[in-house]
C-alpha cells in the first residue's frame, strides 16, 4: 500500500468502498462459517489434546524408603529421562540400557492435574509392567460440567484409547471420528484411568459453543464493525482506508483463530479458512505500522522512510509462504520476526514523533500497551493451568484499541467525524448492562447456593420446640431444611441485588443527570432566589442559573420586555451571551411579536420562521411567556437537558408555574428600576445643587458706601437663576441677576454656562452694556433657539455715587428714592441673551447712568419674586414686592432680604413654588 497508490483511492473514493466491501464481507462470511460449523458439530462437551509421551505408568515406581511425594502413581506419563524428550519405548530402553548410573532422572506430569514431577530411581524398575507404551491416545484437559461427558463419568486427565472400538493417530483423528458421530447416539470411549481402563458411554450433544469462543467471536465481529465504519464512512482519507484493513484483518484472525478446533472436516473449506487465517494476521502488522503514518496526525519523518514498509510488507510475504509451507513452526517464526521488526521500528521512531502527534496519540498508545499486556497475561495464565479451552476470553482485552481510536476520533474530530453518543443513548447502555450485570451477579449467586453442601447443624424443629440431636436428622427433615434455608438465602441474594442495583442506579442517574426533581422544592427554591433579587439584571441571572441548575439544562434564557415593546434584559446561561445580546436587541420588535403570540408553554416550532431558527441557533427547544395582568413582560427560554433526554409534560408545567412566579418579581424589578432611579437623581441632583449654590456668592463683598445681601431660592433641586458679584476696581462693584428660560437641570446647566461667561468677559472691564453684547454674541452660536436667557447688569461707582445699568430683557430694577419717599422701577430697553443676532441685539440694548443717593436701596429680582402664587392663582406682583421695599428700606440690606423673602413665603402658604426666585438689595450707606 505505497502512498502513490492510496492516493489513487482519494481520487476514487467509491471504487474502495466496493473493493473493501468485498473483502469485509468475504472475511467475515468465511470467519462466521466457521464459528457455525464448531457450533453445530456433534460434541461430547470435553476438551482433548496430544499427550506429552505415551510411557504411561501402570503401577507405582519409587526407590527404597521413598516418600509419597517422590513416587510415579499409576496414570503418570513419563516424557523426559535425564532431561531428554522421550515419547516411545523404543526411545525409553535406549536410555535405558546404555552403560551409565544405576539411577536416572525421571520426569513424568500427572494428566488429571497438570502437575510435573521429577525423580530419581533406579533404571532397573523401568520395566514392561511397570511403563507401558499405550500408543496414540488423547488426554482430556476439559470437562463441561454436567454435559454429556461429566454425565458418562468422563474426569480430567482420562486418557481416551479408542472411539467406538477405533484406535486414532492423534486427537485430530480423534475429533475426526467424534464428528462422524450421530446427535443422539452414544459413542463408547475406551479411557485409561489409573491404569484401569473403563469404557464409558457418551451421549453426542448437538450443539456445543463454549462461552470463550463466544466472547471471541463477539470481539472479532467488532473488530470488523469498527474497520467496515471507518472504511466506508471516510474512503478519502488514508487513515480511515488503512486503519479500516487493519481492524478488518485483526477481526477475522480472532474470530477464525480461536474457531479453529479438531481435524480438518471438509479439506478445501478448511484449507481456506487457514490460508486466509495467515494472510490476515501477516498483513495486519504492517498494516498496523503503515496507519500510524496518518493516524491520528501525518508523519512526514516516517512517509519519507519508505523501506520501512518495504520491508515489512516483505516480511509479511515470507511469513505468509513461510506459515503456508511450513506449517505451525514456520507460522510461529514468520509472526515473531514481523512484530519484533514493527517493535523495533516503533522505539526507534517514537522520539521523532511530533508533541501534537503524541498528546493525541496518547490513549491509543496506552490502551494498546494495556491489551497487549492483559492479553499475554490471560493466555499465559489459561496456559499454564490448563484452560487452552478458555484462552479465548483474551479477546476481550483487545478491544481496548478500536474503543481507543474511537475515542481518539471522536475527541479530536479527525477525518471530520463526528462519534459523539447522545448522553441519552449512554444513559440507556450504562443502565442497561448494570441491570444485566446485577442479574447475572444473582443468578450466578443463587446456582452457587443450589449446588452448595450447606453445614446444617442437628436439630429438629417442631411447632413447641427446637430440639437439638446427637445424631444426623433423617433425609427427609435435612431437605426440608435445606430448602427452607435456600429459599431465605434467595429472598436475601434478590433483596441485597435490588438495594445494590437501586444504589447503583441513584449514582447513574447522578452521572447522566437524570436525578428526580421535587418541583415543590425546586419551585420554592426559584420563589427564594427571585424573591432575593431585586435588580433587573440579577434577578434574570439568577432565574436563569437555577432553573440550569434544577432541571440539569445545558443553557437556558430569559427576556424582559418593558412596556410589551422593548427588550430591556436579556440573560443566557450555558454559552456565550454576547450573540444572544445582539440578537434580541436586532430583533426587538419581532420578538415581541412572537412572544404575544404564544399563550402558554410551547415548542420553538411554533414561532415564526426568523425567530424560530434563531433560537435554534442558540439552542433553545421550549419557552414559556411571562405575563403580568395579560401584559407581556418576559419570556423563559430552556435548552436541551443535559442527560439529553426529551421533555416530560411535568417539565413544561414546571416552566408554566415559574414564568407565573416570575411575573410577580419582574414587575417588582421594573418599579424596584424606577426608584433607584429616582434615587440616583435625587442623588445627582443634590450634588448638582451643592455644586449650583456653591458656584453663587458665598460671602458678600465688603463695599464702602454700599450694604449689599443676595440670595437665590431654585424651585427644584437646581435652578436656572443666577446672581454673581463682579468686583473690578476699589470702589466699584458689578451686580448680575439672571434667569435662564425653563427650570430645573437644563436651565442649571446654561446658567452656569452663562455665569462662565460672564465672569469671563468682566476680566476685559467693560461696561455692562458691553459685557452684555459680547455675552450675547458668545451665547447665540451654542444656545438652543427655544431657550433664552434674562439678565440685569447693574455697575456701581461709589465715589461718583453713580450706577450704570443694562438690561437684557430681564424685570425691571426696583428703587427705593430715599430722597423722595418713593420706589420707582428703572427699565432700560432690551432683548434676552440669545435671542437674535449680536447686530439687532446691540442696537436695543440701552445703558443708562442713574445717580444715586444715601439711603437709596436697588432691588434686582428674577420673575419668580413677582410670579409667586398662592392658592388661587393670585400672583404676588411687582405692587406687592415695590410695596415691601418701601416697607423695609429704613432695614439694612440684609433684613430687608429676609422680610422681603419672608413675605413671599407668607403669601405662597402651602402653594409649591413654580419657579426659581432670586432677589439682591443694594443700599447706599451715607
Amino acid at each position: 500500500m505505497e502512498p502513490s497508490r492510496m492516493s489513487y483511492f482519494d481520487r476514487h473514493p467509491n471504487l474502495f468502498r466496493l473493493l473493501f466491501g468485498l473483502i469485509s464481507a468475504y472475511l467475515f462470511a468465511l470467519a462466521v462459517v466457521s464459528f457455525y460449523r464448531v457450533a453445530s458439530k456433534p460434541t461430547d462437551e470435553n476438551l482433548f489434546t496430544d499427550p506429552p509421551s505415551s510411557l504411561y505408568v501402570a503401577s507405582v515406581i519409587a526407590s527404597a524408603n521413598a516418600a509419597p511425594d517422590d513416587q510415579l502413581h499409576p496414570g503418570d506419563l513419563i516424557d523426559r529421562i535425564e532431561s531428554k524428550r522421550v515419547k516411545t519405548r523404543e526411545e525409553l530402553d535406549g536410555i535405558v540400557s546404555s552403560p551409565t548410573a544405576d539411577e536416572v532422572s525421571v520426569g513424568a506430569i500427572r494428566p488429571a492435574t497438570g502437575e510435573r514431577k521429577q525423580i530419581r530411581i533406579p533404571k532397573r524398575l523401568l520395566t514392561i509392567e511397570t511403563v507401558r507404551d499405550i500408543g496414540p491416545t488423547a488426554r482430556i484437559i476439559a470437562v463441561t460440567e454436567g454435559g454429556a461427558s461429566d454425565r458418562a463419568g468422563m474426569k480430567i486427565g482420562d486418557l481416551i484409547v479408542r472411539i467406538n472400538g477405533q484406535r486414532f493417530k492423534n486427537s485430530l483423528d480423534a475429533d475426526r471420528l467424534l464428528a462422524e458421530g450421530q446427535v443422539g447416539k452414544a459413542l463408547v470411549y475406551d479411557v485409561l484411568r489409573g491404569n484401569k481402563e473403563l469404557a464409558l458411554h457418551v451421549t453426542i450433544a448437538a450443539i456445543g459453543v463454549p462461552f470463550s469462543l463466544l466472547v471471541s467471536t463477539l470481539s472479532g465481529t467488532l473488530f470488523i464493525l469498527m474497520g467496515v465504519f471507518l472504511g466506508m464512512v471516510r474512503p478519502r482519507y488514508s487513515a480511515a482506508r488503512l486503519s479500516g484493513l487493519t481492524f478488518a484483518a485483526f477481526g477475522y484472525f480472532i474470530m477464525a483463530f480461536f474457531a479453529r478446533r479438531g481435524a480438518y472436516v471438509d479439506l478445501g473449506l478448511d484449507l481456506i479458512r487457514d490460508v486466509t487465517l495467515i494472510v490476515t494476521v501477516f498483513f495486519a502488522v504492517p498494516l498496523t505500522t503503515h496507519a500510524s503514518y496518518y493516524l491520528p496526525l501525518e508523519r512526514t519523518e516516517l512517509r519519507s522512510k519508505k523501506w520501512i514498509l518495504r520491508v515489512g510488507y516483505g516480511l509479511a510475504g515470507a511469513g505468509i509462504i513461510a506459515g503456508v509451507f511450513f506449517s505451525t513452526f514456520g507460522f510461529l517464526s514468520g509472526l515473531v520476526i514481523l512484530l519484533l521488526y514493527t517493535l523495533v521500528i516503533a522505539l526507534v521512531f517514537r522520539k521523532r514523533a511530533s508533541p501534537e502527534y503524541k498528546r493525541l496519540n496518547k490513549v491509543i498508545k496506552t490502551a494498546s500497551i494495556v491489551a497487549a499486556v492483559g492479553a499475554c497475561v490471560v493466555g499465559i495464565y489459561f496456559g499454564a493451568t490448563g484452560q487452552q479451552q478458555n484462552i479465548g476470553y483474551l479477546s476481550p482485552f483487545l478491544l481496548l484499541i478500536p474503543l481507543a481510536h474511537l475515542y481518539t476520533i471522536g475527541r479530536y474530530h479527525l477525518m471530520d467525524l463526528d462519534l459523539r453518543i447522545r448522553r441519552n443513548v449512554q444513559y440507556i447502555l450504562v443502565t442497561a448492562l448494570w441491570d444485566l450485570a446485577i442479574a447475572c451477579a444473582a443468578f450466578q449467586l443463587l446456582y452457587s447456593l443450589q449446588g452448595a453442601s450447606l453445614p446444617i447443624p442437628n436439630i429438629r424443629i417442631t411447632a413447641t420446640s427446637v430440639e437439638i440431636l446427637n445424631s444426623p436428622m433423617q433425609h427427609d427433615q435435612r431437605i426440608w431444611l435445606e430448602k427452607g434455608i435456600l429459599m431465605l438465602a434467595a429472598i436475601a441474594v434478590v433483596y441485597a441485588g435490588w438495594r445494590v442495583a437501586k444504589r447503583g442506579q441513584r449514582l447513574i442517574d447522578r452521572l447522566f443527570f437524570r436525578a428526580h426533581h421535587d418541583y415543590r422544592t425546586a419551585a420554592n427554591e426559584l420563589a427564594e432566589v427571585m424573591a432575593t433579587k431585586l435588580n433587573m439584571v440579577e434577578l434574570a441571572r439568577g432565574m436563569v442559573e437555577k432553573i440550569s441548575s434544577l432541571l440539569q439544562l445545558k443553557r437556558a434564557g430569559v427576556l424582559f420586555f418593558r412596556d410589551e415593546q422593548v427588550c430591556c434584559c436579556q440573560e443566557s446561561y450555558g454559552f456565550d451571551g454576547k450573540s444572544w445580546a445582539e440578537f434580541c436587541i436586532s430583533s426587538n420588535e419581532d420578538l415581541t411579536r412572537a412572544l404575544q403570540s404564544v399563550r402558554d408553554e410551547a415548542s420553538i416550532e411554533s414561532l415564526p420562521a426568523s425567530i424560530r431558527d434563531a433560537f435554534r441557533t442558540h439552542g433553545f427547544l421550549y419557552l414559556a411567556p411571562i405575563r403580568s395582568k395579560e401584559r407581556l413582560v418576559g419570556g423563559l427560554l430552556v435548552g436541551e437537558k443535559r442527560s439529553e433526554a426529551a421533555y416530560q409534560e411535568e417539565d413544561l408545567e414546571f416552566l408554566g408555574v415559574v414564568a407565573r412566579q416570575a411575573s410577580v418579581a419582574i414587575e417588582n424589578a421594573f418599579l424596584y428600576e424606577r426608584l433607584a432611579e429616582q434615587e440616583r437623581m435625587k442623588h445627582e441632583l443634590a450634588i448638582a445643587r451643592r455644586i449650583q449654590l456653591a458656584s453663587l456668592p458665598q460671602e458678600t463683598p465688603l463695599i464702602e458706601g454700599l450694604d449689599i445681601a443676595g440670595a437665590s431660592r431654585p424651585a427644584l433641586e437646581v435652578g436656572g437663576d443666577y446672581f454673581d458679584y463682579l468686583n473690578g476696581e476699589k470702589g466699584t462693584i458689578t451686580v448680575v441677576v439672571g434667569d435662564v428660560s425653563g427650570k430645573g437641570t437644563s436651565a442649571a446647566l446654561y446658567m452656569s454656562k452663562v455665569q462662565g461667561i460672564v465672569r469671563s468677559l468682566h476680566a476685559f472691564r467693560l461696561t455692562p452694556k458691553e459685557l452684555l453684547v459680547r455675552a450675547n454674541q458668545l451665547l447665540c452660536r451654542d444656545m438652543e433657539k427655544s431657550s433664552f436667557v434674562t439678565t440685569i447688569t447693574g455697575s456701581f461707582e461709589t465715589a461718583a455715587r453713580r450706577l450704570v445699568i443694562a438690561r437684557a430683557g430681564h424685570l425691571p430694577m426696583y428703587r427705593f428714592d430715599a430722597e423722595h419717599n418713593n420706589v420707582e422701577k428703572i427699565t432700560p430697553r432690551g432683548l434676552g441673551l440669545g435671542l437674535e443676532a449680536n447686530d439687532t441685539f446691540s442696537s436695543e440694548l440701552e445703558e443708562r447712568v442713574v445717580s444715586y443717593r444715601p439711603s437709596d436701596v436697588f432691588v434686582f429680582a428674577s420673575d419668580g419674586v413677582v410670579e409667586a402664587e398662592k392658592k388661587g392663582g393670585n400672583q404676588f406682583g411687582e405692587e406687592a414686592l415695590m410695596k415691601s421695599l418701601w416697607k423695609y428700606s429704613a432695614n439694612d440690606a440684609a433684613t430687608i432680604l429676609r422680610k422681603i423673602m419672608d413675605e413671599l413665603k407668607e403669601f405662597s402658604g402651602e402653594e409649591e413654588q413654580h419657579d426659581d426666585q432670586t432677589i439682591v438689595v443694594v443700599k447706599a450707606r451715607p
